[in-house]
């Protein structure tokens, strides 16, 4: 029987990472944007969309970007519009004037997803601990939005991650295991939902007032980050 359920669980974890596999993995420019998000939440505006010229990038965070910022949560869909993503309440981020960006995940809520495999939900959340540092330029495009990419690969990586599945099984894929080196692909039965760069992977910004949105884009799923300013 132990056998049994070792091959189903391995097939609906393959299908969930040939289901949710989505992004554009290849070097150079970002997959295009999807419009849809997670029910309830809007997209944040494109800055594509925004008035005014597009400027060189830079190293210099914009004023609207820079400061200590408090994350409200993480929405956006993995493959289909069957997956979801949501949480991450309670992440920090630090963005420095000069563009170096810290991220801290240690007391944050986990984040939870949801996919359909082979006629099967899978459910499951995972748990980030640690923090991440990268330098990010900047690439205006109008008034608070523009290009947001981090540089190197953030190498100063202390993130790790506790992943488990509640349905159609109770199992844990990671505990509390260092993600630094890994890819998605890595860990099957997540599908997308399991980011090895969270927030410091390229993509864009918008900024207005008090409130920032990150989309990330580039070598992993599509989310939307949101953050109100700390200090």
């Amino acid at each position: 029987m132990k056998g049994t359920t070792s091959v189903l669980l391995t097939g609906l974890l393959v299908a969930a990472a040939t289901a949710g596999c989505g992004a554009d993995t290849t070097s150079g420019a970002p997959p295009a944007s999807s419009t849809a998000t997670a029910a309830g939440s809007p997209p944040p505006s494109s800055p594509e969309a925004s008035s005014g010229p597009t400027a060189a990038p830079t190293s210099s965070a914009p004023p609207c970007v820079a400061g200590a910022w408090r994350s409200t949560g993480v929405s956006g869909r993995l493959g289909g519009a069957a997956g979801r993503i949501a949480g991450g309440t309670g992440t920090t981020m630090t963005v420095g004037a000069g563009g170096t960006t810290e991220v801290g995940f240690t007391g944050s809520q986990p984040v939870s997803f949801s996919a359909q495999a082979a006629g099967h939900t899978i459910r499951g959340q995972i748990q980030y601990t640690g923090s991440l540092r990268a330098a990010v330029r900047f690439q205006p495009r109008g008034a608070g939005a523009g290009a947001w990419q981090p540089q190197d690969d953030a190498r100063q990586n202390d993130l790790r991650a506790t992943v488990k599945l509640s349905e159609p099984f109770s199992v844990t894929l990671l505990d509390n295991a260092s993600i630094g080196t890994l890819t998605g692909k890595q860990v099957p039965g997540t599908g997308d939902a399991l980011d090895t760069l969270p927030i410091l992977r390229g993509g864009t910004y918008t900024c207005s007032g008090n409130t920032l949105r990150v989309r990330t884009e580039q070598n992993g799923p599509q989310l939307d980050w949101t953050f109100t300013r700390a200090s």
